[in-house]
């Protein structure tokens, strides 16, 4: 063997740059109120069994 085999994990992959966050489609985030939709309690029952999975 000429090269050197590789043992145990592979390493992370380092991401080249940190992009933004994308704004471009963002506009429906101006009339969305989270606020509305938690008052549902089925709804926060589901988020809470769902939330660690």
């Amino acid at each position: 063997l000429s090269a050197p085999v590789p043992r145990g994990r592979k390493g992370k992959k380092m991401k080249n740059q940190l992009s933004p966050p994308e704004l471009k489609n963002a506009d429906w985030l101006a009339h969305c109120n989270p606020e509305v939709v938690l008052q549902d309690d089925s709804y926060k029952k589901h988020l809470k069994q769902h939330c660690n999975k």
